[in-house]
C-alpha cells in the first residue's frame, strides 16, 4: 500500500507539472493541475491514516480524507463545461457554484462526528467507522459525476473530432477511476470493510492512464512535447 500510494503520488505530481508547464497561462491546464492536486492530498491522507501510530493522528488524517474528494468533481465538472460547453458558461454556472456551496459543507463538517465515528489500527493500516456525512458524500459524488458523464457522452456522440475522442478516453478513464473508488472508499467501508479503502488511491491511474493516452492520442489541451516526456520517464 505505502509503495503503490508513493509511485501513484508521484506520477499524478509529474502528470499535473508537465500539463501546468505546457500553458501555465492556460485556465484549462491550470485547473487540470489543480484536479491533479486534489487526487495527490486524497492519496497523501488515506496514506498517513493506514502509517499512523495512534488514533487520534489516525482520526486526523481519516476525517481529512474526505475533504480532497469533494474538490473533484467541482474542478472536473468545470474542466469539463470549459473544454467543450464554454458558450454556455452562463447556463452550466448555477451547477457549479451548487457543487461549490456542497463541497464547503461537507468541509465544514469534517472535523465533527458526522464524518469519522471512531478508528481502529490494525497490522494492515486504519480502519474506520463512517458517519452520516459519508452519505452525503456519495449522494454528491453520485449526482456531479453522473452530470459530468451525461457531458462527456453528449461530446462523444455529437462533436467531431478530436472532441469526440478526448471524451471517449476521459469518460472510460474517470468512470473506471470513479467507480472502483466509490466500491473502495464509501460503499464496502459502509458495510464495515474499512480496509478496503487502501485498494482506493491506485484507481487515480485509470484516469491519468486514459487521459495521458486522449494528451498524446488525441491533442487534449494542445500538449505536443508531452508524449516525448512521459515516454522518456517510462524508460
Amino acid at each position: 500500500n505505502v509503495i503503490v500510494s508513493i509511485v501513484t503520488i508521484f506520477l499524478a505530481t509529474l502528470f499535473s507539472i508537465l500539463v501546468l508547464i505546457s500553458d501555465y497561462r492556460s485556465k484549462i491546464n491550470r485547473y487540470f493541475a489543480l484536479l491533479g492536486s486534489t487526487l495527490i492530498f486524497w492519496i497523501l491522507a488515506n496514506l498517513l491514516a493506514d502509517i499512523a501510530k495512534d488514533v487520534s493522528t489516525a482520526l486526523f488524517w481519516s476525517k481529512s480524507a474526505i475533504i480532497w474528494p469533494t474538490f473533484f468533481p467541482l474542478l472536473f465538472t468545470y474542466l469539463i463545461i470549459k473544454l467543450y460547453y464554454n458558450d454556455y458558461w452562463e447556463k452550466y454556472k448555477k451547477i457549479i457554484i451548487l457543487f461549490s456551496i456542497i463541497s464547503a459543507f461537507i468541509i465544514i463538517l469534517s472535523p465533527t462526528h458526522f464524518n469519522i465515528e471512531r478508528v481502529v489500527l490494525y497490522s494492515w493500516g486504519t480502519d474506520y467507522q463512517p458517519g452520516i456525512l459519508y452519505y452525503l458524500l456519495f449522494i454528491y459524488l453520485f449526482v456531479s459525476f453522473g452530470w459530468a458523464f451525461y457531458l462527456l457522452v453528449n461530446i462523444s456522440k455529437s462533436s467531431s473530432e478530436p472532441h469526440r475522442s478526448q471524451a471517449k478516453f476521459m469518460l472510460t478513464g474517470t468512470l473506471l477511476a470513479v467507480s472502483f473508488s466509490i466500491i473502495t472508499n464509501i460503499i464496502l467501508p459502509f458495510l464495515n470493510y474499512g480496509f478496503a479503502s487502501i485498494l482506493g488511491p491506485p484507481n487515480v491511474l485509470f484516469f491519468l492512464g486514459f487521459t495521458g493516452y486522449a494528451i498524446t492520442k488525441h491533442h487534449l489541451f494542445n500538449i505536443k512535447t508531452i508524449a516525448t516526456e512521459l515516454l522518456t520517464f517510462a524508460i
